[in-house]
């Protein structure tokens, strides 16, 4: 008996809802592993969060992380590979505010008189909108030392040979200064 209009409906209606069926249960058995995956790196690299919604919010982070390593390394067109590290829960934002640029000293910058210079802590965002002065007096500003006196540094040739090193080097002013 030839399929009718109405069987072959019902024939693709089943064919769908098993298709999307299998679909969302890869899509759970992903995403399971995707949190099994992230409890492992938890583990590995010693990270806590402070509550359930941080740590859905970094496992969705790391989840974007291990797709794009993953996808990378897949694609196969590199002449490297990509892999997890301490910063994988961390968004290209977040890595770049905490770890990239300058890093403010503890203790702060001082002068030679121990007086210290007036610093500011900004993110690369807050700086890029500051708008740019005419001009800029870094001796003002304390950033720039006083002239040092060095004596003879540079002219005791016999020093300078004896360590095989030229006159214009850190090493030779070090010796100069505390030999």
């Amino acid at each position: 008996m030839a399929p009718t209009r109405s069987s072959r409906r019902l024939y693709g209606t089943l064919l769908v809802l098993v298709a999307a069926t299998a679909f969302v249960s890869a899509f759970a058995e992903g995403e399971e592993a995707l949190a099994a995956r992230h409890e492992r790196w938890m583990a590995k690299h010693g990270r806590l969060y402070t509550d359930a919604a941080e740590k859905l919010r970094r496992q969705e982070v790391f989840a974007a992380n291990v797709r794009h390593v993953d996808a990378v390394n897949r694609a196969g067109n590199r002449t490297y590979m990509l892999g997890l590290n301490q910063f994988s829960d961390l968004s290209n934002e977040e890595f770049t505010e905490k770890h990239l640029g300058y890093r403010h000293q503890r203790g702060g910058l001082r002068t030679e008189d121990n007086t210290p210079v007036a610093t500011v802590n900004m993110s690369k965002a807050q700086f890029r909108s500051m708008p740019e002065p005419d001009s800029m007096d870094w001796r003002a500003q304390g950033a720039v030392t006083p002239v040092k006196d060095q004596a003879s540094c540079g002219k005791n040739l016999q020093l300078l040979r004896r360590y095989n090193i030229s006159q214009s080097s850190q090493m030779a002013i070090h010796i100069c200064v505390y030999t």
